[in-house]
């Protein structure tokens, strides 16, 4: 849509363009947008799934870089208790 009404209006304003993409979809009858709202619920899903197993990735290596530090740690008290 933003294609569209770049070319029909070159130079039109990000704010002005958004108004116009507001009342473009208010004049859409819930039938046409269901295709639009059923793209959206999918693409929402696939990013919580990414983001989940982003963040349990994540998670994963800081518990390995603690551990590493906390190995550190105890490798230097034992090298200062000698």
């Amino acid at each position: 849509m933003r294609p569209r009404i770049l070319q029909e209006f070159p130079g039109i304003k990000f704010v002005e363009m958004g108004t116009m993409m507001g009342e473009q979809w208010h004049a859409l009858s819930s039938v046409e947008k269901k295709c639009y709202k059923d793209m959206a619920a999918t693409d929402k899903q696939q990013f919580n799934t990414k983001a989940q197993r982003y963040n349990s990735e994540r998670g994963m290596l800081q518990e390995v870089q603690a551990s590493k530090e906390l190995d550190m740690n105890i490798d230097a008290d034992s090298v200062k208790a000698d």
